[in-house]
């Protein structure tokens, strides 16, 4: 015969599936949201043993001039032209004023077109770049 329960007893188990719930949420949110929190674009950043940690590289009002392996140019996330970059960045510097600019390179890119962007920034001012690079433990700096 079957056991039967005292009504007036606590419930002693523990449902969790609210909490499960909660949780795939959080976590679908978390999905969504943080490709979007990526400032500019997605390359593929050469790999060395001794980089240095430029936290200032993801700040929101920081520079960061990227070239992908189709050679486009890129300031944040809004590609141009080498011509309408310099004037973009020259108008940035003028009225921002910052003294560092980023650069963020794919490894595929030839070291000559780099030396070319490295060129035209500072032609437009800039003697303090940082080159963007990935930790081979797979950290970016």
């Amino acid at each position: 015969m079957a056991k039967k329960r005292n009504v007036d007893a606590p419930l002693s188990d523990i449902n969790v599936t609210p909490m499960a719930d909660v949780m795939l949420v959080l976590l679908i949110i978390f999905m969504i949201t943080t490709p979007l929190l990526q400032k500019g674009i997605t390359v593929n950043l050469p790999r060395t043993k001794n980089a240095i940690e430029m936290p200032g590289a993801d700040k929101r009002d920081a520079l960061v001039v990227g070239i992908d392996r189709t050679m486009r140019l890129y300031l944040g996330a809004k590609s141009y032209d080498m011509a309408n970059l310099k004037e973009r960045i020259i108008e940035k510097k003028e009225v921002e004023n910052p003294d560092l600019v980023y650069l963020k390179s794919d490894q595929a890119v030839p070291y000559s077109k780099i030396v070319e962007i490295v060129e035209m920034l500072r032609d437009c001012g800039f003697e303090r770049m940082g080159l963007l690079t990935e930790q081979k433990g797979g950290k970016k700096k």
